[in-house]
């Protein structure tokens, strides 16, 4: 699913990811960064930075760095 950042500058998308190659289950929630980047004369391509299960790569804008707990229903409109 994809989502706006609060202040809508960034799209992030919420997935699934599995923590094995071998098994379906346990699974993990991963939240990550999309953008379209220009292909050159093509269509643009979807980039996504993951998959992230921490937040190494900082919170959605405008929220900054401090620690803190966002729920799935503070992300989803």
């Amino acid at each position: 699913m994809f989502v706006p950042s609060p202040d809508g500058s960034e799209t992030f998308i919420v997935y699934h990811t599995h923590n094995s190659t071998t098994a379906v289950m346990p699974r993990q929630l991963a939240i990550d960064r999309a953008r379209f980047v220009p292909a050159g004369g093509g269509p643009d391509i979807l980039v996504v930075d993951g998959p992230t299960h921490t937040l190494s790569r900082g919170l959605p804008a405008p929220v900054s760095n401090n620690p803190v707990t966002i729920t799935l229903q503070e992300l989803i409109p």
